[in-house]
């Protein structure tokens, strides 16, 4: 699932946002659909589950729980909300976005409602994910001042360091797999990365598939299903 607009709660409680611009939940032990909250058409979800944040002409924060609004925030100004990537980060205090075209990324203070530069990362950006937790954020960068080359970069946001940076061409498909570090990247193979451990790599071949996704992995047993079209294939991360 996806890891931004899906959250699985402790108590088996899936809530996501749906395409009639609402959020809703439904609990995966008795399989009954909850309660519906009005939302934007596109949202993000805290690490948590307990915050959403709805991004349109403006920013609107709701509390999952009980569905009621908490704040509006501005959006930034010159931003774009169809083009740029949000998520909150890692302990609920910011609503992280970039600026493609800038190469940077940047916070919003949940609190003051203020947005400031994080880092630079690149000329301009790609494809860009982040970990379920909000701790890491891992962009498709295009470095002019290197020759113009692509790298997929790692940045920590606890830390504020880039702790992953490896060249990269040709990523069809860029993302962070489920509720983990493992960030994979389809280029002309597979390859798998690992946020918290740059030293690992895993690399297949994908057999006549021409526009696979990531339908889901089960990372404990060490599987991940990619799908195209009405097939789904079966393979080992490492």
């Amino acid at each position: 699932y996806s890891n931004l607009t899906e959250r699985l709660l402790p108590d088996n409680n899936l809530i996501l946002s749906t395409e009639d611009n609402g959020i809703r939940d439904f609990d995966m032990e008795t399989f009954k659909p909850g309660k519906y909250i009005p939302a934007s058409a596109s949202v993000v979800m805290s690490p948590d589950g307990k915050l959403a944040a709805g991004i349109g002409k403006k920013i609107t924060l709701t509390n999952l729980a009980t569905g009621k609004l908490i704040k509006t925030l501005p959006l930034p100004a010159g931003i774009d909300p169809e083009i740029e990537f949000f998520f909150f980060n890692y302990d609920n205090t910011k609503l992280i976005y970039t600026e493609k075209f800038k190469g940077s990324i940047n916070a919003i203070d949940i609190n003051t409602g203020i947005a400031s530069k994080i880092v630079t990362l690149g000329a301009f950006f790609g494809e860009e994910s982040a970990s379920f937790d909000g701790k890491y954020f891992a962009c498709n960068s295009y470095v002019t001042n290197e020759g113009s080359e692509n790298y997929i970069k790692v940045y920590n946001l606890q830390t504020k360091k880039v702790v992953l940076t490896k060249k990269a061409d040709n990523i069809h498909e860029f993302q962070f797999l489920n509720d983990s570090y493992y960030l994979f990247a389809h280029m002309e193979n597979i390859s798998i990365f690992k946020a918290d451990d740059p030293a690992f790599i895993s690399s297949f071949k994908l057999e006549n598939l021409n526009g696979p996704i990531v339908m889901g992995g089960d990372i404990k047993n060490n599987i991940i299903a990619i799908g195209e079209g009405d097939r789904i294939s079966i393979y080992k991360i490492w």
